[in-house]
């Protein structure tokens, strides 16, 4: 088991942008130039999986709501266990989680 396998499985991991890129890449997942750059204002909707899940980092959100998006590479495969918590027009994993192992990640960054 690497070093950070053994740091993860220790503790909560939340990955902003870049973070939740490394967290696909580590735990088997694909990340790849995206066809189109995302840059300013997106809304994001949470995915029907989500809406009800009291254990989501996203559970005191709302539905929708507005968000900074500035990359140029995105999540083109999730991780096995991992699912989709949130997403955009242009980006459908923008939140996804772990909740087995309590990993989340998010695209946007504000």
């Amino acid at each position: 088991m690497s070093a950070c396998n053994s740091l993860i499985i220790q503790t909560q991991i939340l990955g902003i942008c870049y973070g939740l890129q490394l967290i696909a890449h580590t735990f088997g997942g694909k990340v790849e130039p995206a066809d189109h750059r995302e840059y300013g204002h997106a809304t994001v909707a949470k995915a029907h999986i989500d809406k009800n899940n009291n254990n989501s980092i996203l559970h005191e959100m709302p539905d929708q709501f507005d968000v900074w998006m500035s990359h140029g590479d995105s999540i083109t495969q999730l991780p096995v266990d991992f699912v989709v918590t949130a997403g955009t027009s242009s980006t459908a994993f923008a939140c996804v989680q772990n909740q087995d192992q309590s990993i989340y990640g998010t695209e946007e960054s504000e």
